[in-house]
C-alpha cells in the first residue's frame, strides 16, 4: 500500500493521525420520475426521454423555465502559447441567460494535424465544456448526439450548477428546419462548417426556448486520499511554507464501486493504469523515496499526495481544499501553509516532449520550466492555462 511505504520512509501523516483521508463523492446515478424537456417557440417539440433527448449525469438537478437556445460549435476554449493560436468557440457570441448547444468532442477536419488535434483534446471534455459555458454565463448546457443511448454515469460535478442534456441530431435538424438559417440547412452542414482548427462564430437561434426539469438520484461511496508530510531536519526549514506534488491513483485496479470509468468489457476487468496515471503515481512515490533520504538537504516542508476520485470530477484533491484549515497539520489556511503545487498526470507517456500547463498560476513557473528544459535537454511544451 502507499501509506504503508510513506510510513517506511519516514514520512508523517499530514492529514488527521492517518494517512487517509476519506471523503464521501457521488459513484453512481440513477434517474428519477421527474425528467421532461421541451422546446417552445419557432419550433415546438415534445421530446421523448431515451429517443429524443437524455440526460447527464453532470446535470443540476430542479425545475428550469424555459430560456432562450444558442450555438456555440464544440464548446472549446484553449489558450493560446507558444506557436499556437488558440482556438474560442464562444468568440463573439453572447451565451447569457442562453441554454447553449455544441457539438460533441474536438474538431476531426479532413486535414487532420497531430498538434492542433493534441492540443483541443486536452479541453474537449466535458467536464471542460460545462466550466467553460458557466464561465461564459450558460444557462445550460446541451449537447449533440447522433443517436442517443441510454444514461451512463460519467462523473459528477462537485457542485453542479448547471443543467446538462444531450440531444439527437434529430431534434437539432428540426430546430434548423424552423430558424431558416441559409447557410446551416442540418447537423450534417453545421458540423461539416465547424470541423475546423479555426475559430468560427456560433449562432442563435431567434424566438426559440427550452424548459426542462431534471431529477438525478446519486449512489454514494467513499473516496481515499493518500497524504504524507516529509519533515527537513533544520528547525528553520520546518516553518517554511510546503511544496504539495501529488497524482490521481484512481483509474486503476477494476474499475468498479466509481474507481475509475471503466465501461462495457472493461468494466471488472483489471487496467492497469500505465497509460493513464499509474506513471504519476510512481513518480510521487519516486520523489517521496529519494527526498526521505536527504532531509537535512531540504529548504521546506514536502506533501505527497495521491487522490483519490480524479476521473469523475477531481473530487478528492477539491475535498482536501475544502477541509485543509479544519483537519490539516498546520491549522492555517491553505494558501498560508503551501508555496506551489505540482502535479503529475500521465507522465509515462512522454515520448517526444512534456506537457506543463498551468504556468498563469504564477510568474516562476515560465523561468522554472525553461531551466528544466535545458537542463535535461528535454522539449518541454507550455501552457498558462
Amino acid at each position: 500500500k502507499i501509506a504503508d511505504l510513506f510510513r517506511k520512509w519516514g514520512l508523517q501523516p499530514a492529514v488527521g493521525n492517518d494517512f487517509i483521508q476519506t471523503f464521501e463523492f457521488n459513484s453512481g446515478v440513477e434517474r428519477g420520475e421527474k425528467n421532461t424537456a421541451d422546446f417552445s417557440g419557432r419550433a415546438n417539440l415534445k421530446m421523448k426521454l431515451d429517443e429524443d433527448y437524455q440526460v447527464v449525469s453532470f446535470s443540476k438537478s430542479g425545475k428550469f423555465q424555459p430560456a432562450p437556445v444558442a450555438f456555440a460549435g464544440f464548446g472549446i476554449q484553449a489558450p493560446a502559447h507558444n506557436d499556437f493560436a488558440g482556438f474560442d468557440s464562444y468568440k463573439d457570441l453572447d451565451v447569457k441567460g442562453k441554454w447553449v448547444v455544441v457539438l460533441a468532442n474536438a474538431p476531426t477536419p479532413e486535414n487532420r494535424n497531430l498538434k492542433m488535434h493534441s492540443e483541443l483534446v486536452l479541453f474537449s471534455g466535458l467536464q471542460h465544456k460545462i466550466t467553460v459555458a458557466k464561465k461564459m454565463g450558460a444557462f445550460g448546457l446541451i449537447i449533440i448526439d447522433e443517436k442517443i443511448a441510454p444514461m451512463k454515469f460519467e462523473g459528477a460535478q462537485t457542485e453542479s450548477t448547471l443543467p446538462v442534456l444531450k440531444i439527437s441530431s434529430k431534434i437539432f435538424n428540426a430546430l434548423l428546419d424552423q430558424a431558416k438559417l441559409d447557410q446551416f440547412k442540418d447537423y450534417k452542414s453545421v458540423k461539416s462548417t465547424f470541423d475546423t482548427y479555426d475559430s468560427k462564430m456560433g449562432f442563435k437561434f431567434d424566438s426559440q426556448y427550452l424548459s426542462a426539469e431534471v431529477e438525478l438520484k446519486m449512489k454514494k461511496s467513499t473516496g481515499r486520499n493518500v497524504v504524507a508530510v516529509l519533515w527537513p531536519e533544520n528547525a528553520k526549514a520546518k516553518k517554511e511554507k510546503a511544496v504539495i506534488i501529488g497524482a490521481h491513483g484512481d483509474h486503476l485496479g477494476y474499475g468498479l464501486d466509481g474507481s475509475s470509468l471503466a465501461a462495457g468489457d472493461l468494466k471488472g476487468k483489471i487496467h492497469y493504469g500505465a497509460d493513464d496515471n499509474a506513471s504519476g503515481v510512481a513518480g510521487v512515490l519516486e520523489l517521496a523515496n529519494s527526498y526521505s533520504v536527504e532531509t537535512n538537504k531540504l529548504n521546506r516542508p514536502l506533501v505527497f499526495a495521491v487522490w483519490s476520485g480524479e476521473e469523475i470530477g477531481v473530487l478528492g484533491s477539491n475535498h482536501f481544499v475544502k477541509v485543509w484549515k479544519k483537519e490539516g497539520f498546520s491549522k492555517k489556511e491553505l494558501s498560508e501553509t503551501y508555496l506551489a503545487g505540482l502535479n503529475m498526470d500521465m507522465i509515462g507517456r512522454f515520448t517526444d516532449r512534456i506537457f506543463v500547463q498551468g504556468l498563469g498560476s504564477a510568474l516562476e513557473w515560465s523561468s522554472i520550466s525553461e531551466q528544466a528544459s535545458i537542463k535535461t535537454k528535454m522539449n518541454i511544451a507550455t501552457t498558462s492555462d
